[in-house]
């Protein structure tokens, strides 16, 4: 989990080792039965410094979602990021999209937040999470009565797919699930205009917050 760079220098190896030590918990046993204490005994971190950054385990482990969110979105954006013209139709399957790469490689934590008894909302979070990234980031030209319901057609189902690859335990490799959607979102769109201002403004804004 070296790639969350971007915290404090002076709370990042604490917190490395609680996210780690949280996520190993949550695949041996269910939500319900971590306790703070089962966090301190399998991991480096003393019960003051626990405390010193969360009240309780439900607070690290919506710490883990946000901070797996935000690197999700820096992921997510980079195709686009610095242009105002996104080209559906232009997309090829020699590259995997980075943020697929980022799940792919996050995929054992993406998979134990989802577990139902965990009680966090993980998915249903993801899902809005895609959708509201697609929503902001883009709009469109045409001005066909019908255009928001594509729009949200498209997003929905490509979210969906996603969930459903995380879900399945990435049984495609992140190349070639990335084809996939390619493939899907060609078929209805070809190109999108960029709100750049938003996507820059935002994305350092989530960077400043993860140097905090």
């Amino acid at each position: 989990m070296a790639e969350f760079q971007f915290l404090d220098k002076r709370v990042q190896k604490t917190k490395i080792e609680l996210f780690l030590t949280f996520f190993t918990l949550l695949e041996q046993m269910p939500y319900k039965d971590i306790t703070i204490q089962s966090i301190l005994e399998h991991s480096n971190v003393g019960r003051a410094t626990f405390y010193k950054h969360y009240t309780n385990k439900k607070n690290l482990a919506e710490d883990c979602i946000e901070l797996l969110l935000k690197e999700f979105t820096i992921a997510y954006r980079t195709p686009y990021m610095g242009k105002s013209k996104f080209e559906f139709n232009q997309l090829t399957s020699d590259e995997p999209f980075a943020a697929l790469l980022h799940i792919a490689k996050y995929h054992n934590f993406y998979l134990a937040l989802m577990t139902p008894s965990l009680e966090l909302r993980f998915k249903e979070k993801l899902l809005q999470h895609l959708v509201t990234l697609y929503e902001q980031d883009f709009y469109f030209h045409e001005n066909s009565h019908l255009t928001s319901y594509i729009n949200r057609y498209i997003v929905y189902g490509s979210a969906g797919l996603i969930i459903d690859w995380i879900e399945q335990g990435c049984p495609l490799s992140a190349v070639q699930f990335s084809k996939i959607l390619i493939d899907t979102i060609t078929a209805q769109v070809h190109t999108v205009t960029i709100r750049r201002h938003i996507v820059e403004k935002e994305t350092q804004r989530q960077k400043g917050f993860l140097e905090h």
